[in-house]
């Protein structure tokens, strides 16, 4: 079954910065995309959020949040990496 899917994924961080660098992090990740692939992803505060539309079915929809997911994850270990190292430093 083919037709237009829609998610939203919603992150909430620890405060502000975090939220940023996860942006800045996962931007570079989505561009180029298919044509029939678009994510959308805005911050507010320390919520981010991706709006994902996909016209090549279920599996590449799942495939597309897993990948967002994973990138995520890398993302916030880094930044709760670089968070405790510069704690350390104080």
């Amino acid at each position: 079954m083919r037709g237009s899917l829609r998610a939203a994924l919603r992150v909430t961080f620890c405060d502000d910065r975090e939220s940023e660098g996860a942006l800045r992090s996962l931007l570079p990740d989505n561009e180029p995309l298919p044509p029939d692939l678009s994510i959308e992803m805005i911050r507010d505060g320390r919520v981010l959020v991706a709006e994902i539309a996909c016209d090549r079915g279920v599996d590449s929809l799942l495939s597309t949040l897993d990948d967002l997911l994973a990138s995520l994850n890398l993302a916030e270990k880094a930044l709760c990496s670089r968070d405790r190292a510069a704690g350390s430093e104080s």
